[in-house]
């Protein structure tokens, strides 16, 4: 019934089942974002309403069933990426189902979001990161596509931009490869 394809690897892995769900398409393809913002794409899956609940819940609620699911863009390509008890493989599916075709913009989460990134990137936990983003500004300054998140970068059109490449990528998660590895 779906369109993706599904690479299977048998693999030994302790009673877990490990996967990545690859689309074409990161925020290098977004039109008119700022530079700098690229670097915050990722966080678009939480900040809207998936399943009907927010994003944010949603992946707590995988969590609790002991599947883990991270969503990461890159400057080209979208990744959704995590792991999950074998046993919950039907899980899988269904939150990957619930991703594409059940999601729903959440606008009233930027302002907030906003803030917050704005005051952690002042005191930044991630010593690693913060080092590569000065490495990476003064090496490229005008570089629009940098992964690292800075302070000041966000604009107040960012969310509708990050909305309408998630809805664009969900709608093409048909054309994704899955690959899942474990011992099923």
């Amino acid at each position: 019934p779906n369109g993706f394809k599904v690479v299977y690897r048998n693999m030994p892995s302790s009673d877990e089942v490990y996967y990545t769900l690859a689309l074409n398409g990161g925020y290098g393809g977004i039109s008119g974002l700022s530079g700098g913002e690229g670097a915050f794409v990722s966080d678009i899956f939480r900040l809207c309403r998936i399943a009907g609940m927010k994003g944010e819940e949603f992946f707590d609620a995988l969590a609790l069933q002991g599947m883990v699911m991270n969503p990461r863009v890159t400057m080209s390509n979208t990744l959704i990426e995590g792991h999950l008890p074998e046993d919950r493989i039907v899980l899988l599916f269904q939150a990957l189902q619930a991703l594409s075709t059940k999601h729903s913009p959440m606008e009233e989460s930027f302002g907030y979001y906003r803030k917050s990134e704005e005051m952690a990137l002042e005191h930044p936990k991630n010593a690693y990161s913060a080092r590569m983003n000065a490495i990476d500004s003064i090496m490229c300054p005008g570089y629009r596509y940098s992964p690292y998140k800075s302070k000041g970068r966000l604009t107040s059109s960012f969310y509708s931009k990050a909305y309408a490449f998630l809805d664009a990528q969900m709608s093409k998660m048909n054309d994704g490869v899955l690959v899942i590895v474990g011992d099923i």
